[in-house]
């Protein structure tokens, strides 16, 4: 029975796994409802004023131009299009999207490892993806994580098959340029990620004409990550690229304090309040309304907003050198956003990691935040949301009318119901360290040698987010490392696939056997 399952053609089993994808992403969308964080709020604010120069201009002119100049278009976009056609079942709408788009992009995936990994394996990998609480709840949000995971996936779906020679240099290299640049629209730096798997492709299979289209792959980069700049620029609000410039003296507080007087002093002309200039240099919380008035008192020094800008980014990256522990504690820190647990505040409990956060704080902080995001956190999701929409409308940061839109389409879906059926099979007790080292143990396995450039193709994601996180958010974030969650899946199963095709638990009895040979032949 299981092995006439197993031996279908070829494409009535990506029937079947398509199939199985979208049962395990549909379960995991029934029993979550909506997801949010406390920031989701601003997409739609951006999907209101997208077409509205006059809102847009306001919006880019106040506290939330200043927070969020690093938003992309995507999102906002896609949630103005789907108010405009389902109004009150927007998140029904976005959900289902999100996880039909997302069941087919693991299905994809999976199948570009066809001659790596049995039937059976491939069937495990895509139920575990769907079936992954901290995976799955992603689909069920109005965040970018889902859309652009997704993107991603489709993406190394194609430059494996490129480069096993399943598909031809033109047709993968164009699909690969154009969903770098919708990936842009989403999250800038999964968009490099195309423009990497492109080049990889040309590097092994574009001679002679590497060079033509490594300069197509950058003309394909430029054009992602200006679009929605230029889009601005046109309707006159200014020409500037997403960036989180302005805030980063804020997110290098947390990994630097009780700076040295080299330091403390080029600080002076930067951050012009003393008040704010001392709980910097020393070990006090510094956050984002600091940043603000950090800001705006250059502003009101005579500098331009690009000016400002540098300054401040000029002044935190003064700091982010100024000490061997400082630079040390970037590096590990940056470890959450590729999905480590336990890296990131190795190797001593009670070592200082931020202002705040020892080593086994930050242990916990981590665990508790992947969890929440997971969807099965003690706490009441539905008090959560109305206490953080009480706190987004205390920092009037957003308008009214965006809160009651938000409100009004988010708040109803938000439950609690079906919580102790999230993880059935209860994945997110497993820490992530150990399954990312054997994930990558079983990813080698995938390919023999001569083959080993699409573990290249495997590794730049992790590679850009990493880089990513260090440069931009310094200490790290669980939510970056989503998208990474089908590749160490498929590694992990295909360790699995090994050990019961190989029968790998006889290696123990072999050994003994190799020790004491009379043994075996009685």
């Amino acid at each position: 029975m299981w092995r006439t399952f197993f031996n279908r053609s070829e494409r009535v089993w990506c029937v079947i796994l398509l199939l199985f994808s979208s049962a395990a992403h549909a379960y995991s969308m029934l029993v979550t409802g909506a997801k949010y964080w406390i920031d989701s709020i601003a997409y739609f604010q951006l999907g209101m004023a997208l077409f509205d120069v006059d809102q847009l201009s306001q919006l880019y002119g106040s506290q939330f131009g200043f927070l969020y100049q690093h938003f992309t278009p995507g999102l906002p976009l896609l949630i103005h299009a789907l108010e405009s056609i389902f109004q009150e079942r927007l998140w029904p709408a976005l959900a289902i999207l999100q996880g039909a788009f997302s069941a087919s992009a693991v299905t994809y995936f999976v199948l570009a490892f066809k001659d790596k990994l049995s039937r059976p394996a491939q069937l495990v990998a895509v139920i575990l993806c769907g079936l992954h609480p901290y995976f799955a709840s992603f689909h069920n949000a109005a965040m970018t994580e889902s859309f652009s995971a997704s993107i991603l996936l489709v993406s190394l779906g194609v430059a494996l098959r490129s480069l096993d020679g399943r598909f031809s240099l033109s047709r993968s290299v164009l699909v690969l340029l154009l969903l770098s640049i919708l990936a842009a629209q989403f999250r800038p730096y999964l968009g490099v990620v195309g423009g990497l798997l492109a080049a990889l492709v040309v590097y092994w299979r574009g001679k002679p004409w590497r060079f033509p289209l490594y300069a197509v792959t950058a003309l394909a980069l430029a054009a992602g990550t200006l679009a929605f700049p230029l889009y601005r620029a046109a309707l006159g609000l200014g020409f500037f690229l997403p960036n989180t410039s302005a805030l980063l003296l804020t997110h290098t507080s947390y990994v630097a304090w009780n700076l040295d007087k080299d330091t403390a002093h080029a600080l002076k002309e930067v951050v012009l309040s003393a008040e704010i200039r001392t709980r910097l240099i020393g070990n006090q919380p510094v956050n984002y309304d600091d940043a603000k008035r950090i800001y705006d008192d250059l502003i009101g020094a005579g500098l331009s907003s690009d000016q400002a800008r540098q300054k401040i980014a000029s002044a935190a990256w003064r700091i982010r050198t100024s000490s061997m522990w400082i630079m040390e504690r970037q590096l590990q820190l940056p470890l959450a956003s590729i999905g480590f647990q336990i890296a990131p505040m190795c190797c001593q409990p009670s070592r200082q990691l931020t202002r705040e956060l020892t080593g086994s704080a930050m242990l916990s902080h981590i665990r508790r935040y992947f969890l929440w995001n997971s969807g099965v956190d003690d706490g009441n999701y539905t008090e959560l949301f109305d206490r953080f929409s009480e706190i987004t409308r205390a920092t009037h940061v957003f308008t009214d009318a965006a809160d009651n839109f938000y409100v009004s389409r988010i708040r109803p879906y938000v439950t609690d119901s079906l919580k102790s059926f999230r993880d059935p099979l209860h994945l997110t007790l497993l820490v992530s360290d150990p399954l990312i080292i054997v994930s990558w143990l079983g990813l080698l396995l995938c390919f023999r040698r001569g083959q080993r450039i699409g573990l290249l193709a495997l590794a730049a994601p992790f590679a850009v987010i990493y880089v990513a996180a260090f440069y931009a958010h310094i200490f790290g974030d669980n939510r970056h490392a989503h998208p990474l969650i089908p590749i160490v899946i498929v590694g992990f199963v295909k360790v699995a696939d090994e050990f019961f095709a190989n029968r790998w638990w006889r290696l123990r009895g072999l050994l003994r056997a190799s020790k004491n040979p009379s043994a075996s032949v009685s």
